[in-house]
C-alpha cells in the first residue's frame, strides 16, 4: 500500500478548508478592545471579512448583521429580531466573553444558530478585582484616596476600621472563580462559607457549605459569582437583605441585575449593609450622579474585572478558532447551544 504524502495531506486539507469558508462574512456587534486587528489578521487571509457595528442600538444591529454568517458579540443584544435580521446562512453568535444573558438563546435554539462562550479566560482577573473592590470597602483604600487627594488627610474620621483576618466571606456561586477567590480569601486567614444550587464536588477542606440564607446571616462580606438568569434576577433584594448580618458588605464583579439597586440603597441608609464594592451595574453605564453609585460607602469600577491585556488576548484568539470551526462545519469548543 502507498502512503500518502503528509506535506500534500497538509496542503491538501488546508486548500480543502479555505475553500469551505472562503467569503463568509463575520460581524462584530461590539467589542471592550480598541481595534480588530487580530480578528482580521487571523481571518481575513482565509477569505472571511470582519465588520464592525459598534452599536447597541436594535435597528443599527438589525441592519448590520444581515448576510452574516458570523455574529460576535459583547454586550450589544442580540435579541430574536437581530438573529432573524441575520438570514438563514448565519452559523454562530459567538459571545465574546462568558455570560450569556444579552443572547436570547431560545431564538438560537429554534433556528439551529449555534451559540458559543469562553468561560474561563478571565479567571484570576475577575478574582483579583473581586479582592481589590473587597480591600477598597472594607480598608476603605478607595476612600481614603479620594478625600487625600481632595486635600482631607484625616485616619481618625475614617473610623471604625477593621481587619480581613478572621472574618468571614460568604461566596455565593463556586464555580473557578468562586474557588479563586476562595483560595485568596484563605491567604488572608479568613473563614469562607459557601452556597450553590446544585451538589458540588471536591469542596476544599476547611470551607463550608451553608444554605443562602445561613450564608447571609453569618458573612462579614458576601460576594457575587453565579450567571444573571430569570431564577436570579434581583436575587439580592428588601427580603434577602433584611437577612444579612448587620453591618456587611456586598461584591458584584458578575452581573449588576443580580442586585435590585433600589434596596441596595435601602440598606445601606438601614445600616444592614457598611458598604458596597460594584464592578457590574445595571445599566450600563449607570445614573452616577445618582444611589447607589454616588454613595461615598460604594466603590464602583466600569464592569473591568474580566479586563487585561492577557484576558483580552486569549479571549479573542478562542473566539477567533470557533469561528473558524464553525465556518468550516466542525465543531467548536463551549458551545452553549447547538
Amino acid at each position: 500500500m502507498v502512503q500518502k504524502n503528509s506535506r500534500f495531506q497538509t496542503l491538501f486539507c488546508e486548500r480543502e478548508f479555505c475553500m469551505a469558508i472562503h467569503g463568509a462574512r463575520v460581524v462584530v456587534t461590539d467589542c471592550p478592545f480598541p481595534s480588530l486587528e487580530i480578528e482580521r489578521e487571523l481571518l481575513e487571509p482565509h477569505g472571511v471579512s470582519v465588520e464592525f457595528i459598534g452599536s447597541s442600538d436594535p435597528a443599527a444591529l438589525a441592519n448590520g448583521v444581515k448576510g452574516a454568517d458570523v455574529i460576535l458579540t459583547n454586550w450589544a443584544p442580540v435579541n430574536a429580531t437581530v438573529i432573524e435580521s441575520a438570514g438563514s446562512q448565519l452559523k454562530l453568535v459567538g459571545r465574546l466573553g462568558t455570560g450569556l444573558d444579552n443572547i436570547d438563546l431560545q431564538t438560537a435554539r429554534r433556528l439551529g444558530v449555534m451559540v458559543t462562550n469562553v468561560p474561563d479566560y478571565c479567571t484570576p482577573e475577575v478574582a483579583e478585582q473581586t479582592f481589590a473592590l473587597l480591600l477598597g470597602v472594607v480598608r476603605k483604600v478607595a476612600r481614603f484616596h479620594l478625600e487625600t487627594k481632595q486635600g482631607r488627610y484625616d485616619l481618625v474620621g475614617s473610623l471604625p476600621l477593621g481587619r480581613l483576618a478572621g472574618r468571614t466571606l460568604g461566596i455565593i456561586g463556586f464555580g473557578k472563580i468562586g474557588r479563586r477567590v476562595a483560595s485568596i480569601a484563605r491567604a488572608f486567614d479568613m473563614r469562607v462559607v459557601v452556597t450553590v444550587r446544585s451538589t458540588v464536588k471536591d469542596v476544599p477542606d476547611g470551607i463550608t457549605v451553608l444554605s443562602l440564607a445561613d450564608l447571609v446571616a453569618t458573612s462579614d462580606i458576601v460576594t457575587l459569582h453565579l450567571p444573571l438568569s430569570p431564577e436570579s434576577q434581583h436575587m439580592i433584594n428588601d427580603s434577602l437583605l433584611s437577612q444579612f448580618r448587620r453591618g456587611s458588605v456586598i461584591i458584584n464583579t458578575a452581573r449588576g441585575g443580580l442586585i435590585d439597586n433600589d434596596a441596595l440603597t435601602r440598606a445601606l441608609d438601614a445600616g444592614i449593609l457598611s458598604g458596597a464594592g460594584l464592578d457590574v451595574q445595571t445599566p450600563e453605564p449607570p445614573p452616577l450622579d445618582q444611589r447607589p453609585w454616588n454613595d461615598p460607602r460604594v466603590v464602583v469600577s466600569p464592569h473591568a474585572a474580566f479586563l487585561s491585556t492577557d484576558s483580552l488576548d486569549l479571549m479573542r484568539r478562542i473566539v477567533v478558532r470557533q469561528t473558524l470551526a464553525v465556518l468550516a462545519d466542525q465543531r467548536p469548543d463551549h458551545v452553549v447551544v447547538g
